[in-house]
């Protein structure tokens, strides 16, 4: 079996009877999701963050998390075209740290279908 492109796919598994047994089928659903996107972060110029990534041909676009404490709890959430490879933030305070993650999406059957959310990045607003 070749998977391409991203969604869902059914697979159906039967086993024909023999002997005592008698005939079965299973369908199984299967989500096939964009790659996880790997997120690069540094302080720019004056309370500014830019945050690139690795384009990712197949996805639709991406949303970006940008939060003020780890847990993710007090956050931007930026939705950009698939075409962009970095996005700048602004209005950030000097001296405080925040984290980014991001996570493609790719839109099959009019639903997003979403990646696992890439590893996040702290940095620290110095300028």
């Amino acid at each position: 079996m070749t998977v391409r492109g991203t969604g869902k796919a059914v697979v159906k598994a039967s086993v024909p009877k023999s002997g005592i047994y008698g005939s079965a089928s299973k369908n199984i659903t299967v989500t096939i999701t964009p790659k996880r996107p790997a997120v690069q972060a540094k302080n720019i110029k004056k309370k500014k963050l830019q945050i690139s990534w690795k384009r990712n041909k197949r996805a639709s676009g991406y949303v970006i998390y940008v939060a003020s404490n780890s847990k993710f709890k007090k956050l931007k959430k930026y939705t950009v075209k698939r075409t962009l490879s970095k996005k700048i933030v602004s209005k950030l305070k000097k001296g405080n740290k925040y984290w980014i993650r991001m996570r493609a999406y790719k839109t099959a059957d009019g639903k997003k279908i979403y990646s696992s959310y890439s590893k996040t990045k702290a940095v620290k607003i110095r300028r």
